[in-house]
């Protein structure tokens, strides 16, 4: 039986993205579309709830607080995901002359000196080196690493990531596809968001 078979009239309620309900009520139903729905569907609606720009916090803010609660191996994968798309662009800021200046604010140092001693400590002694490897793609972040990174750094990433290709937001959403408790961390409004587009994409067949 599809999802809209199983869940019938819990779907009804999720049509058009206005479900009136509270927010634990949003939660129950949440967990019940996430035993029914198939990890595909459960990543077009957190994407869904990543791209709306009115009724949630912004990607980057939601990417922070889903990788603040995720753990050490499902960090590695979103850090090595936003690098990925990322990396490159910092990469060109710092052959251009800005790396300093601007990686420092983007990993909470001030300028040259905070980030070696940011990266002493991250990066296990490798310095700018290793994060030269990492933005380059030529290494990845560990579970170890992505565990120690904090979730402001996160933040930072995401936003220069979707600036750089917002077909990021899919790449992390297909990660969280199957992590349905990191989810309903995000709150009702995203939930509700993502449930009213899982609705209307089982209606569609």
């Amino acid at each position: 039986m599809d999802l809209m078979g199983q869940l019938g009239d819990l779907l009804n309620q999720y049509g058009g993205g206005q479900s009136g309900q509270a927010e634990e009520e949003v939660e129950q139903h949440f967990d019940q579309f996430a035993k029914a729905a198939p990890a595909s569907s459960m990543a077009e609606g957190l994407l869904a709830a990543f791209a709306d720009t009115q009724q949630t916090p912004s990607f980057a803010n939601q990417t922070a607080s889903l990788y603040g609660a995720s753990g050490g191996d499902t960090k590695a994968q979103v850090l090595n995901a936003l690098l990925a798309v990322g990396g490159p662009m910092l990469m060109q800021k710092m052959a251009g002359g800005g790396g300093g200046s601007m990686l420092g604010g983007l990993l909470g140092g001030g300028g040259g000196g905070g980030i070696t001693g940011m990266l002493g400590g991250l990066l296990g002694g490798g310095g700018p080196s290793m994060l030269e490897g990492l933005l380059g793609g030529k290494q990845h972040v560990t579970p170890e690493i992505a565990a120690q990174v904090p979730d402001s750094v996160v933040e930072k990433l995401a936003d220069q990531a979707a600036e750089q290709d917002p077909g990021i937001m899919g790449q992390l959403s297909q990660i969280y596809a199957n992590h349905p408790t990191l989810i309903k961390t995000l709150g009702g409004a995203a939930l509700t968001i993502a449930m009213s587009r899982m609705a209307d994409r089982s209606r569609q067949g």
